[in-house]
């Protein structure tokens, strides 16, 4: 996990088994609630269909743990429809190459890296290209703050969000330590990592962490 100090330097973090057992489990849940539903466009049965995820972000993941490599997914069985049905997840962040919560995580580390006085040693270095790193940046705080998901979150906080400080502003507002920020953030988003339900990511909204 990750530690603050008063400075407000975040030093460690490694994902571990229990960490990635969490997020699947909420992702089987997600999954089953979908399959129960069937075809979103036509209503018929649907069939388990994964498919092969490489994702990347070893500097944070422990060197025992073997992270998901399959991304939960659905195929229609209805003839002249067959269309693929994805669960929304709190492992993969849509079709990002990193894990879901290494994008969080990179993303913080590098915010504290522009915007603390920390000596660079006390903020390790992410791993994750620059260019990469840039992307996300503008992901946070253009692309996601003009989503509907985001204008629903803002409008149940009691205060507003610091959207350049995103995703470290909204972090603060979660409960627990840094796992449990972070499993929370990842169920928040969730709505955003699928365009094929309308609503899957309710399971998740109301799972326990």
């Amino acid at each position: 996990m990750w530690e603050t100090g008063e400075s407000g330097c975040w030093h460690a973090f490694v994902l571990d088994d229990k960490f990635f057992s969490n997020l699947q489990q909420l992702d089987q849940e997600s999954a089953r609630q979908v399959a129960a539903a069937g075809c979103p466009w036509c209503g018929g049965p649907l069939d388990r269909s994964d498919y092969d995820r490489k994702p990347r972000g070893d500097r944070f993941i422990a060197a025992t743990v073997k992270p998901p490599l399959r991304k939960i997914s659905f195929c229609c069985r209805r003839e002249g429809c067959r269309r693929r049905v994805t669960p929304p997840s709190v492992v993969f962040l849509g079709r990002r190459v990193y894990l879901g919560a290494v994008v969080i995580v990179a993303s913080v580390l590098k915010l504290l890296q522009r915007t603390t006085a920390c000596p660079a040693t006390q903020v390790p270095a992410t791993q994750v290209p620059v260019r990469t790193l840039r992307r996300w940046a503008r992901w946070w705080q253009t692309e996601l703050t003009v989503t509907a998901l985001f204008a629903t979150l803002r409008g149940l906080l009691a205060s507003p969000v610091d959207e350049a400080r995103l995703p470290c502003s909204l972090l603060a507002r979660l409960a627990g330590g840094a796992v449990e920020q972070v499993t929370a953030l990842l169920k928040l988003l969730a709505p955003l990592t699928t365009r094929s339900t309308a609503d899957g990511a309710r399971s998740l909204r109301g799972a326990g962490s």
